[in-house]
């Protein structure tokens, strides 16, 4: 779990095992109503005919993406501005509210 933004870095595979998510339960592709509790990071596990693990469980391609993002997120600068510079936040973006500092090439971030 985390604790505060600070320890967002230091994620780990196991770290994401235990986030769950709530799924509709679909039979034949059709929605039940039911709902379950399952992984939202990890692959499920599957089963061969005699009851022996076929595929464990395992970090999915989102975890795995995320991870080396959040690796390479470590060298590099804050914020990138509109006009292609890219460079540490300043005291006046703060100033210009949500969403104005932290504008990225393309598009801009929510805020």
């Amino acid at each position: 779990m985390l604790t505060g933004e600070a320890t967002l870095f230091d994620l780990t595979e196991d770290d994401l095992r235990e986030v769950f998510v709530w799924r509709p339960v679909s039979r034949r592709g059709v929605p039940t109503g039911d709902w379950r509790l399952s992984r939202f990071f990890w692959t499920k596990q599957s089963y061969d005919a005699d009851g022996e693990v076929k595929k464990a469980t395992a970090p999915g391609k989102n975890a795995i993406a995320m991870l080396s993002q959040l690796r390479d997120a470590r060298t590099r600068p804050l914020v990138a501005h509109p006009g292609g510079a890219v460079r540490a936040p300043r005291r006046a973006d703060r100033r210009q509210g949500p969403g104005r500092a932290f504008q990225v090439p393309g598009g801009s971030v929510p805020g």
